[in-house]
C-alpha cells in the first residue's frame, strides 16, 4: 500500500503471503487465518505502525526503494529466514553418498566409452 501526500518514513507496506497459502496450479488460496494476518498487518500499518516481520512483511523507507529504482517487489526487501547449517555429521554423510554416487557415473561413463570404441571398431 503506498500513501499520497505524506511525509512518513514508512509509507509503503509489502508483503510476501507465499507461505501463508497454498498453491493450486498458477493461483494461492488463502484460508481464514492467513486473511486475517495480512489484515490485521495492514491495519496496524494503516493506523501508523510499521509492522516488520521476517519472511513475511517490511516497510522499506524511501531512500531504500529508491536506490532500487522503485522495484517493488517484496522479495527485494523482506528479510528470509536462513537455512541452518547442516553439522559435521551430516556434511560427512552427504559427502559419502555423493562420492558414491561420482565414482558408480565414473565406471559407466568408462563402460559406455568402452562400447562406443568397439563398437566403432567393429
Amino acid at each position: 500500500m503506498l500513501r499520497k501526500g505524506r511525509e512518513r518514513e514508512a509509507d509503503m507496506l509489502l508483503m510476501d503471503a507465499r507461505e501463508l497459502g497454498t498453491g493450486q496450479g498458477r493461483q494461492m488460496v488463502l484460508e481464514e487465518p492467513a486473511c486475517q494476518k495480512i489484515l490485521k498487518t495492514w491495519q496496524a500499518f494503516r493506523w501508523g505502525e510499521r509492522p516488520e516481520e521476517e519472511g513475511f512483511c517490511v516497510c522499506p523507507p524511501r531512500k531504500r526503494l529508491l536506490e532500487r529504482n522503485w522495484v517493488l517487489d517484496p522479495r527485494q526487501y523482506i528479510r528470509y529466514p536462513q537455512e541452518p547449517l547442516p553439522d559435521w555429521t551430516e556434511l560427512a554423510r552427504r559427502d559419502k553418498a555423493l562420492t558414491r554416487e561420482l565414482e558408480e557415473l565414473l565406471r559407466n561413463n568408462g563402460t559406455l566409452l568402452r562400447e562406443i570404441l568397439l563398437s566403432e571398431e567393429a
